[in-house]
Protein backbone atom coordinates (compact mmCIF):
# COMPACT_ATOMS: atom_id res chain seq x y z
CA UNK A 1 0.00 0.00 0.00
CA UNK A 2 1.16 3.39 -1.07
CA UNK A 3 0.66 6.32 1.80
CA UNK A 4 0.30 9.71 0.51
CA UNK A 5 1.07 12.18 3.58
CA UNK A 6 -0.31 15.55 1.27
CA UNK A 7 0.67 17.87 3.97
CA UNK A 8 4.50 17.23 2.88
CA UNK A 9 3.36 19.79 -0.05
CA UNK A 10 2.01 22.94 0.81
CA UNK A 11 -1.19 23.87 -0.28
CA UNK A 12 -4.73 25.38 1.28
CA UNK A 13 -4.67 22.18 3.02
CA UNK A 14 -2.22 23.52 5.57
CA UNK A 15 -5.01 25.90 6.48
CA UNK A 16 -7.65 23.51 7.27
CA UNK A 17 -5.75 21.19 9.21
CA UNK A 18 -4.75 24.67 11.29
CA UNK A 19 -7.71 25.68 12.32
CA UNK A 20 -9.14 21.98 12.93
CA UNK A 21 -6.38 22.07 15.08
CA UNK A 22 -6.80 25.49 16.87
CA UNK A 23 -9.29 25.12 20.12
CA UNK A 24 -10.86 28.14 19.59
CA UNK A 25 -11.82 27.84 16.57
CA UNK A 26 -12.69 24.25 17.30
CA UNK A 27 -15.68 25.87 19.54
CA UNK A 28 -17.22 26.96 16.17
CA UNK A 29 -19.16 23.41 15.51
CA UNK A 30 -19.99 24.48 12.29
CA UNK A 31 -16.71 25.81 10.91
CA UNK A 32 -14.86 22.48 12.19
CA UNK A 33 -17.42 20.16 10.20
CA UNK A 34 -16.85 22.68 7.00
CA UNK A 35 -12.76 22.65 7.56
CA UNK A 36 -13.49 18.80 7.81
CA UNK A 37 -15.66 18.83 4.89
CA UNK A 38 -12.89 20.65 2.82
CA UNK A 39 -10.53 18.01 3.66
CA UNK A 40 -12.77 15.63 1.81
CA UNK A 41 -13.05 17.84 -1.13
CA UNK A 42 -9.20 17.57 -1.49
CA UNK A 43 -8.30 14.70 -0.41
CA UNK A 44 -11.20 13.38 -3.02
CA UNK A 45 -9.52 15.23 -5.46
CA UNK A 46 -6.01 13.52 -4.61
CA UNK A 47 -7.73 9.86 -5.23
CA UNK A 48 -8.95 10.94 -8.53
CA UNK A 49 -5.70 10.78 -9.95
CA UNK A 50 -5.68 6.87 -9.21
CA UNK A 51 -8.55 5.88 -10.64
CA UNK A 52 -8.80 4.47 -13.83
CA UNK A 53 -9.92 6.48 -16.83
CA UNK A 54 -11.42 6.16 -20.35
CA UNK A 55 -12.11 8.08 -23.36
CA UNK A 56 -15.36 9.14 -23.92
CA UNK A 57 -16.75 10.64 -26.82
CA UNK A 58 -19.81 14.21 -25.59
CA UNK A 59 -21.26 15.93 -28.01
CA UNK A 60 -21.31 20.06 -27.46
CA UNK A 61 -22.64 22.65 -29.51
CA UNK A 62 -19.38 23.09 -31.15
CA UNK A 63 -19.18 19.32 -32.02
CA UNK A 64 -17.93 16.41 -30.70
CA UNK A 65 -15.31 16.18 -28.28
CA UNK A 66 -13.50 13.57 -26.44
CA UNK A 67 -12.90 13.67 -22.58
CA UNK A 68 -11.18 11.58 -19.88
CA UNK A 69 -13.42 10.16 -17.38
CA UNK A 70 -13.40 8.06 -14.33
CA UNK A 71 -14.58 4.37 -15.25
CA UNK A 72 -14.38 2.74 -11.80
CA UNK A 73 -17.54 2.37 -9.18
CA UNK A 74 -16.60 3.57 -5.94
CA UNK A 75 -18.47 2.82 -1.98
CA UNK A 76 -17.58 5.38 0.32
CA UNK A 77 -17.32 4.29 3.79
CA UNK A 78 -17.27 5.88 7.23
CA UNK A 79 -17.28 5.75 10.41
CA UNK A 80 -19.96 7.41 12.32
CA UNK A 81 -20.10 10.20 13.30
CA UNK A 82 -17.02 11.35 13.14
CA UNK A 83 -16.38 10.55 9.55
CA UNK A 84 -19.76 12.27 7.94
CA UNK A 85 -18.53 15.70 7.39
CA UNK A 86 -15.49 14.14 5.97
CA UNK A 87 -17.99 11.66 3.77
CA UNK A 88 -19.76 14.45 2.42
CA UNK A 89 -16.47 16.12 1.29
CA UNK A 90 -15.70 12.56 -0.44
CA UNK A 91 -19.28 13.08 -1.53
CA UNK A 92 -19.21 16.69 -3.31
CA UNK A 93 -16.71 14.98 -5.70
CA UNK A 94 -17.90 11.81 -6.60
CA UNK A 95 -21.72 12.30 -6.32
CA UNK A 96 -22.15 8.77 -8.36
CA UNK A 97 -20.26 6.77 -5.28
CA UNK A 98 -22.41 4.23 -2.99
CA UNK A 99 -22.96 4.53 0.71
CA UNK A 100 -21.65 2.30 3.62
CA UNK A 101 -21.54 3.19 7.23
CA UNK A 102 -19.99 1.74 10.43
CA UNK A 103 -20.94 2.39 13.79
CA UNK A 104 -17.96 2.19 16.36
CA UNK A 105 -17.83 3.64 19.94
CA UNK A 106 -14.70 3.32 22.64
CA UNK A 107 -15.41 1.29 25.19
CA UNK A 108 -14.65 2.17 28.80
CA UNK A 109 -14.98 -1.13 30.95
CA UNK A 110 -12.74 0.40 33.72
CA UNK A 111 -13.85 3.38 33.96
CA UNK A 112 -10.29 4.67 33.01
CA UNK A 113 -7.99 5.27 30.30
CA UNK A 114 -8.08 2.26 28.77
CA UNK A 115 -10.50 1.62 26.20
CA UNK A 116 -11.57 -1.29 23.16
CA UNK A 117 -12.84 -0.04 20.21
CA UNK A 118 -17.03 -1.30 19.80
CA UNK A 119 -18.36 -2.23 16.28
CA UNK A 120 -22.10 -1.86 16.29
CA UNK A 121 -23.74 -1.88 13.44
CA UNK A 122 -22.22 -1.74 9.66
CA UNK A 123 -24.77 -1.00 6.42
CA UNK A 124 -23.36 -1.04 3.25
CA UNK A 125 -25.08 -1.57 -0.35
CA UNK A 126 -24.28 -5.10 -2.30
CA UNK A 127 -22.14 -4.41 -4.96
CA UNK A 128 -20.36 -6.95 -6.70
CA UNK A 129 -18.06 -4.89 -9.16
CA UNK A 130 -16.83 -2.29 -7.01
CA UNK A 131 -13.72 -0.77 -8.04
CA UNK A 132 -12.13 1.12 -5.20
CA UNK A 133 -13.92 1.06 -1.61
CA UNK A 134 -12.50 4.66 -0.04
CA UNK A 135 -13.06 4.70 4.01
CA UNK A 136 -13.55 8.18 5.46
CA UNK A 137 -12.40 8.57 9.14
CA UNK A 138 -12.75 12.34 10.31
CA UNK A 139 -9.91 12.09 13.10
CA UNK A 140 -7.81 8.65 13.20
CA UNK A 141 -5.52 9.57 16.71
CA UNK A 142 -5.45 6.16 16.92
CA UNK A 143 -4.88 2.82 14.81
CA UNK A 144 -7.04 0.94 17.05
CA UNK A 145 -10.43 2.11 14.98
CA UNK A 146 -8.45 1.05 12.02
CA UNK A 147 -7.85 -2.40 13.31
CA UNK A 148 -11.51 -2.60 14.78
CA UNK A 149 -13.22 -1.77 11.93
CA UNK A 150 -11.24 -3.14 8.99
CA UNK A 151 -12.23 -6.98 9.38
CA UNK A 152 -15.89 -5.41 9.60
CA UNK A 153 -15.31 -3.59 6.06
CA UNK A 154 -13.54 -6.46 4.13
CA UNK A 155 -16.19 -8.58 5.06
CA UNK A 156 -18.03 -8.13 1.96
CA UNK A 157 -15.37 -8.85 0.04
CA UNK A 158 -15.98 -6.23 -2.67
CA UNK A 159 -13.06 -6.72 -5.34
CA UNK A 160 -10.83 -3.72 -5.96
CA UNK A 161 -8.87 -1.34 -4.43
CA UNK A 162 -9.57 0.22 -0.74
CA UNK A 163 -8.43 3.79 -0.36
CA UNK A 164 -7.81 4.67 3.80
CA UNK A 165 -8.97 8.64 4.20
CA UNK A 166 -8.64 10.83 7.23
CA UNK A 167 -8.60 14.00 7.81
CA UNK A 168 -6.09 14.23 10.72
CA UNK A 169 -3.98 11.13 12.52
CA UNK A 170 -1.35 10.71 14.75
CA UNK A 171 1.69 8.74 12.79
CA UNK A 172 1.38 5.67 14.19
CA UNK A 173 -1.88 5.15 13.01
CA UNK A 174 -0.71 6.13 9.15
CA UNK A 175 1.87 2.88 9.88
CA UNK A 176 -0.49 0.81 11.15
CA UNK A 177 -2.92 0.76 7.61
Amino acid sequence: MTIHHILKKNSVLNTFIKEIRDPNIQKDSMRFRRNIERIGEILSYELSKSLLYSSVSIETPLGEKKEQLPNNDLVVCSVLRAGLPLHQGLLNYFDKAENAFISAYRHHPKDNDEFEIVVEYFASPTVQNTDVRAGSDGARATCGRRRAISPVWMWRTWPGNTAAKAGIGKPESRNAV
